[in-house]
């Protein structure tokens, strides 16, 4: 319990409940309970957004929760974005059907990592020692 001292307005927390509830008891001109304020809560809101890939150069879906500080990616097919959402944590919002869209016609594919790389390296030939 959470009791205040009326005289300075200074508030002790936590304080023993039996021993808060003695003291305000006997002495109601002095000490009070302390209101709790409660602290606002953010509202929760999600950011989702289109991007390419650093690494392969294949389009993300990105999506950030303000609320818990989580960011997820997506590269997948546009159909399987309900499941995407699914994963993601309660307070995000949905996908809103314009980035949806966005991603359904930039999407093509995911390619492998290093494929350029092979395909360049099997098109030389060996060399061979001498």
């Amino acid at each position: 319990m959470d009791l205040k001292i009326l005289r300075t307005n200074r508030v002790i927390y936590q304080f023993d409940s039996q021993t808060a509830a003695v003291l305000l008891e006997a002495f109601p001109e002095i000490f009070a309970r302390a209101d709790k304020q409660a602290t606002p809560v953010p509202a929760a809101r999600s950011r989702w957004w289109v991007s390419k890939s650093v690494y392969t150069g294949t389009t993300v879906l990105n999506v950030k929760c303000d609320a818990c500080q989580r960011h997820e990616c997506y590269s997948g097919r546009g159909e399987d974005i309900l499941k995407f959402q699914k994963s993601l944590c309660i307070h995000t919002d949905p996908c809103p059907e314009a980035i949806r869209e966005q991603y359904t016609a930039e999407f093509s594919g995911t390619p492998s990592l290093g494929s350029e790389f092979w395909k360049t390296a099997l098109a030389k030939e060996p060399e061979r020692p001498q």
